[in-house]
């Protein structure tokens, strides 16, 4: 789903680089990078949010 989120809206911004004549040199890869590092952060946020809300919580744990 990470994965998902982070490249929907590579397509359009590389479609409209293409069609742009005196597009800057970085631009396309500023774009792929874009992937990479929100899919990092995307992960991370992840995480932390399973690991607060997935796991076990000591009160199931104490009555064992």
């Amino acid at each position: 789903m990470v994965l998902g989120i982070c490249t929907r809206n590579v397509g359009p911004a590389l479609a409209t680089l293409m069609g742009v004549a005196d597009a800057p040199q970085g631009a396309i890869t500023m774009c792929i990078l874009a992937i990479f590092l929100g899919a990092i952060l995307s992960g991370f946020a992840a995480a932390a949010i399973l690991k607060r809300y997935c796991a076990p919580s000591n009160e199931v744990l104490q009555g064992i």
